[in-house]
């Protein structure tokens, strides 16, 4: 603080004038030798306008000053006296930390100018650098396109810089210079409005005037012209005259025209779109939602966008939408991304997005899908291709249950008449028992794979899971059908792989697959020996396959190229409903994995390749600093 007061008090012993300036000359914090220079007190100056101050004929210099202050501008002006006289001052501007403010630095050279005066040879120089300071001057002018120029109101005469007329395009000759010959450049339509904007401006004694009109030039182009320029009062208060500046600003009108029409288009296209559409911030809140965002979730877009949107998400999905948030982050676009988000009424719409984030804006762009209708069609679907899966399997499932019933009758049987015939062998009758129970154990398995096999899965958690358990329930299922039909049904487990999935949905694929190999080998024109269906269970890395291989020779092209689709089959009508495989495609995606067919095998093989770990934890309670708390 006592280096700041120091630096103040060095400022009033100065002999240099010093005070701040903004672009329309307001003075502020003047100090230095004011009174004794100028007869004008520092508390009269603070708030009063540099230009009232300054010599008509010096202000466009200062003005000039002023706009090329990136480096500081030292040039000779005169400051007026409280007499109105003018006395000659080095005047030195350069720019403040502070945007649109100058400093203002005046050295008094009245006294070496009349000096220069009494010596003609430093006059003629004086004169010389004066004349190199208006060519640079003018040169300045032009580099930055302003057209100066002076209106004497009194006299009606304006005058007007070579600038000036380059930028109305008109001869100088031509140009009577008064105000009258000005107006009739302008559109007629702006002719009165400017007069109008002038005797107001006039009329309250304002020290700075702006406006803008469109001229035609005598090319017939219309241009649009910038005027700002300030106002001088006489001792009665009547306007003197004004000094301004003229520039082009045409092109940036039109720029500004385009970017509110595309503006105008996008919002048009954004408030129409049927598709939710919105935009969100690298903060996790919602910044904008369009009408179809609102209709689908049922809240109002203050709603939406008063709370983090991590709080319309599923609970299951916090971890993956902040995942797949953190790379929004990082500009990485989100090109397919699904989760829920619950609406108004408690239900939940399943969401697939579409995100390009915007690193300079730190904003995110959206464009959502409703899927929950193609999602619910889906499930319908998968549960009636489980049903037909089963109708399939009756035949097997039936032989299945109907073998071991008969054992367990058979056994009953003897037990009953054992005991009729009062011949009790106690040892036979617990082994025949303990074959009742086994087989019981038996069908009791059976009938539980079929339950599983037939519930909707899909929208179990990811548990860890034995694969090994998954093939046996398969087994269990297709062993007599296999039998049956003179299939060979081999398996092969390298280890008891455990993985993170739904466990019921891997059966399905599992069991779709087996199926499609059976129905295949079934209809080969080849021995019994040579009908087979293997299942191989392998890891590998971090990912788990499961092959199904049968003994056919492979599938034609055509078929290969199609066969993933929905709806599509080879099998005969009434066989099969054609979505086995896109199902099966859709569940191995779900789970970050892939099923493909081996076209380098000899045989005919599918695999299914799936993620040994899914990066879900065990708990749906996830932290949600990243997004803000809910």
């Amino acid at each position: 603080m006592k280096r700041l007061d120091d630096y103040r008090q060095y400022l009033f012993l100065s002999s240099e004038l010093f005070c701040s300036i903004n672009l329309d000359g307001k003075i502020r914090e003047p100090a230095g030798p004011w009174l004794e220079k100028t007869g004008l007190s520092t508390r009269f100056l603070n708030a009063s306008n540099i230009f009232k101050h300054i010599h008509t004929d010096d202000i466009g210099v200062l003005r000039n000053a002023m706009l090329r202050a990136f480096a500081p501008q030292t040039t000779g002006l005169r400051i007026k006296n409280h007499l109105g006289e003018a006395v000659w001052f080095e005047v030195t501007i350069s720019k403040s930390y502070e945007e649109g403010v100058f400093i203002f630095r005046a050295l008094d050279i009245s006294g070496r100018i009349r000096k220069d005066i009494d010596n003609s040879e430093q006059t003629r120089s004086l004169l010389q650098e004066l004349s190199s300071i208006k060519q640079r001057l003018e040169l300045a002018i032009r580099a930055v396109k302003f057209g100066v120029w002076d209106w004497n109101i009194k006299t009606g005469r304006l005058i007007w810089d070579t600038y000036m007329y380059e930028l109305f395009e008109i001869n100088e000759r031509d140009f009577t210079s008064d105000y009258e010959a000005f107006e009739k450049t302008l559109v007629e339509d702006d002719r009165r409005r400017v007069q109008q904007e002038l005797n107001a401006a006039f009329q309250a004694g304002a020290t700075e005037f702006e406006t803008e009109f469109r001229v035609i030039t005598a090319s017939g182009k219309t241009k649009i012209i910038k005027a700002v320029a300030s106002c001088f009062y006489d001792f009665e208060g009547n306007i003197d005259r004004l000094v301004g500046n003229n520039w082009d600003i045409t092109a940036g009108r039109e720029t500004e025209l385009k970017l509110k029409e595309a503006h105008s288009e996008i919002d048009k296209f954004f408030s129409i779109s049927l598709d939710p559409l919105c935009v969100a911030g690298a903060d996790g809140y919602l910044r904008r939602v369009n009408n179809a965002f609102v209709e689908i979730l049922g809240y109002s877009a203050d709603e939406l966008t008063s709370r983090p949107y991590l709080s319309f998400v599923h609970p299951d999905d916090h971890e993956k939408t902040i995942n797949e948030h953190e790379k929004l982050k990082q500009g990485i676009p989100t090109i397919r991304f699904e989760n829920r988000y619950i609406t108004k009424d408690g239900s939940y719409r399943y969401f697939s997005w579409v995100v390009k984030p915007d690193p300079e804006s730190g904003l995110f762009y959206a464009a959502v899908r409703d899927l929950t209708e193609q999602v619910k069609q889906q499930h319908e679907a998968m549960q009636s291709a489980q049903m037909t899966t089963l109708g399939e399997m009756a035949s097997g499932v039936a032989h299945e249950i109907n073998n071991p019933l008969a054992i367990v009758q058979g056994k009953v049987r003897q037990i009953d008449r054992a005991i009729q015939n009062e011949n009790i062998e106690v040892d036979k009758i617990r082994s025949d028992i303990q074959k009742i129970v086994a087989t019981t154990d038996r069908i009791v398995k059976i009938v539980k794979g079929l339950r599983s096999f037939s519930r909707d899965s899909s929208k179990d958690p990811f548990e860890l899971t034995s694969l090994a358990s998954v093939v046996s329930g398969v087994l269990d299922l297709n062993t007599e059908r296999f039998k049956n039909h003179g299939i060979e049904l081999r398996v092969r487990v390298d280890s008891d792989i455990v993985i993170q999935c739904r466990g019921g949905q891997i059966s399905q694929v599992l069991m779709n697959l087996v199926n499609n190999a059976h129905d295949a080998v079934l209809s080969l024109n080849s021995e019994p020996s040579e009908k087979w269906v293997e299942i191989y269970i392998r890891r590998k890395a971090k990912s788990a396959f499961i092959e199904v291989t049968d003994s056919g020779r492979g599938i034609a092209d055509d078929v290969v190229d199609k066969m993933m689709q929905p709806f599509f089959t080879t099998k005969g009508v009434g066989r099969g409903t054609g979505l086995g495989l896109s199902i099966s495609k859709g569940i191995a995606e779900e789970h970050n994995g892939t099923l493909t067919y081996d076209v380098s095998s000899g045989f005919t093989r599918f695999i299914l390749e799936l993620p040994i770990n899914q990066g879900i934890k065990e708990s749906n309670r996830f932290r949600l600093d990243a997004l803000g708390h809910i």
